[in-house]
């Protein structure tokens, strides 16, 4: 495994924004990027970039707002590095629209329902579980359960959302 990969991952899961966006900058920069280091660097800059999060973890707004604006440029990056990947069209299109406040669920819909990709994993299980599909909730329990889900800035957003989509669920069926 690459030192930088293996630095970068390891700031991620200090949660040490600055640091391990800096090592995957680095990565990047070597040429030795993956696509999974790509969308693993948007999720560290979509983290930073949220005024809670960089608020909590004391960020300088200048890396906030660079994480903003660096964020679908990186998410581009994986996409275009990787035009059949799921997952990095899935973290550009949702980190979009989170920024935009413009959902489009067809588009969401239509990636999953693609004969072009083979998507699967807990960020499926994310979208599913959002709009309400029940065959979600074993999934995302078991999701949750995972210690190791909240050693990344993905599987934080991840995790976060799982929560907030099954809080939700619970209080509309009280």
């Amino acid at each position: 495994m690459n030192s930088l990969r293996e630095k970068a991952e390891t700031l991620d899961e200090q949660e040490d924004y600055i640091g391990c966006a800096e090592a995957y900058e680095q990565l990047l920069t070597s040429g030795k990027a993956s696509t999974s280091d790509l969308i693993a660097l948007g999720l560290v800059y979509f983290e930073a970039c949220d005024g809670g999060i960089a608020a909590a973890r004391r960020l300088p707004i200048e890396f906030e707002r660079h994480a903003g604006s660096r964020l679908q440029e990186v998410l581009r990056e994986a996409v275009t590095l990787d035009p059949s990947n799921c997952e990095a069209r899935f973290w550009e299109m949702y980190c979009r629209s989170i920024l935009l406040a413009e959902w489009n669920k067809r588009a969401f819909d239509d990636l999953f329902e693609s004969p072009d990709y083979r998507c699967g994993g807990a960020f499926v299980t994310m979208w599913k579980l959002t709009y309400d599909d029940d065959t979600a909730v074993a999934d995302a329990e078991s999701i949750l359960e995972d210690p190791a889900l909240r050693k990344s800035s993905m599987g934080r957003t991840i995790a976060s959302q799982l929560r907030a989509a099954l809080t939700r669920r619970r209080l509309r069926d009280i």
